[in-house]
């Protein structure tokens, strides 16, 4: 599929065409008629007044073959005037066939799609409340405890001398000459660590960027990062790659299922 012919495609269109043959479950063979006979006659006025014939009764005999194909082609008629009407015949006609081809893949796949009713529900008015006039209690907020602050036992920018005691994905470090009324556990994230190679028994010089206690209260957490060590890893720069929207990965996907790699 090339660029120039994906960028000629109304996906919003077809995307929520696709969603409405889904969820109205339309035969999607007569959808596909229906998209064939457009793309021949190459015009929307015409192509409306046929849908019109095909749900009366006397001009429809010809082509409706049961009470469900009429069924499949009133609901067709609702989708395509919500839909295509107010596009030009050439981007009606592309929304339509790959409306047809995306509601073929949602079938294969029903996971893929979060089908959205077309049909907008009123809301229910609710009838006013009775109103009831009643005393008010009076509501006596408990006491306010306060707590005493705990100052922090560094603070953020402070520059440390740390030795690695653990190394992994949270690399642990020994800080001395620092007090405080807890125990304090100092750690580096790796996203922290600057390119350098953290090893056990490394050297650093680092900087605090957070300071808290943690969840219980128990001891004090302090994260630093990196600011020289003895050792300094080469990383490449990895190549930020974009992130695929949901329908180019569905694009994909049905081009590798078209040429059987799936």
């Amino acid at each position: 599929m090339s660029q120039q012919t994906k960028d000629k495609v109304n996906w919003d269109i077809a995307e929520k065409m696709a969603a409405d043959l889904c969820s109205e479950r339309i035969d999607l063979n007569e959808a596909a008629k229906a998209s064939n006979y457009l793309s021949n006659i190459c015009n929307l006025e015409q192509f409306f007044q046929w849908l019109d014939r095909t749900n009366q009764s006397s001009a429809a005999k010809a082509l409706i073959r049961s009470q469900q194909t009429q069924e499949y082609y009133r609901k067709l008629r609702d989708i395509c005037n919500r839909r295509l009407k107010g596009l030009d015949i050439d981007e009606a006609n592309r929304a339509f066939a790959w409306a047809v081809r995306l509601a073929r893949f949602y079938a294969k796949n029903p996971r893929v799609l979060e089908l959205e009713d077309p049909r907008k529900v009123e809301p229910v008015k609710a009838s006013p409340a009775k109103v009831v006039h009643t005393t008010p209690a009076v509501v006596v907020p408990p006491p306010t405890v306060s707590k005493p602050a705990q100052s922090t036992p560094v603070k953020v920018g402070e520059k440390h001398t740390a030795n690695v005691t653990k190394s992994g994905k949270t690399t642990e470090i020994a800080v001395s000459g620092v007090k405080a009324d807890k125990d304090i556990r100092w750690r580096i994230r790796k996203a922290e660590a600057q390119g350098f190679e953290l090893k056990v028994g490394q050297s650093l010089e680092v900087e605090v960027i957070e300071a808290n206690l943690d969840e219980t209260n128990s001891y004090w957490l302090i994260f630093c990062k990196v600011l020289a060590g003895s050792e300094r890893k080469v990383v490449p720069t990895p190549t930020p790659q974009p992130k695929k929207s949901k329908l180019e990965e569905i694009l994909e996907r049905m081009q590798k299922e078209s040429q059987g790699k799936v």
